[in-house]
């Protein structure tokens, strides 16, 4: 007699892990916005604006707000890759850090709302972007090529 076997395996879609990347890469963006405001609004600018020796400090807060803020989103943001299961999460948290190490600069003039999609687009961009390159099989050569991408945007941005 033939015995039926019953697979009742879950098959996750790739398109949901895709939608959990953006989600966590927005949510990233805007969390950036916030302590980056924050940061410059009460701990930067208190500090570095006191005093005629430390004014070029003080004009550049929202940048060092904004790096600040990038390392402490990272290290948020690598917990949640981690826990839905992003490949290389490492790849992809330290090419978005770097790549966006001065988005502090690119957002400063901004109105709080153009600030905050902005820098929402680029976080989603920037880890849409890494989470891709994550997929390659071979380590080092995602590597390379992470950061080969890392300097051809920090040199577009530069100019």
């Amino acid at each position: 007699m033939a015995k039926v076997v019953v697979d009742n395996q879950n098959v996750v879609a790739p398109w949901r892990s895709r939608l959990q990347l953006i989600g966590v890469a927005a949510g990233a963006g805007a969390v950036w916005w916030l302590i980056t405001s924050l940061l410059a609004r009460y701990a930067i600018e208190p500090l570095a604006c006191r005093s005629t020796a430390t004014l070029t400090a003080c004009g550049d807060a929202p940048t060092i707000a904004g790096s600040v803020a990038a390392v402490m989103v990272a290290a948020g943001a690598l917990f949640l890759l981690a826990s839905i299961r992003q490949a290389r999460p490492i790849l992809v948290i330290t090419g978005a850090a770097a790549t966006l190490w001065m988005l502090g600069l690119y957002v400063t003039g901004l109105v709080w709302y153009e600030a905050i999609f902005w820098s929402i687009v680029a976080y989603i961009f920037v880890y849409v972007l890494f989470a891709t390159i994550g997929r390659i099989r071979n380590v080092w050569i995602g590597i390379a090529t992470a950061l080969i991408c890392v300097v051809l945007i920090r040199l577009f941005l530069a100019f």
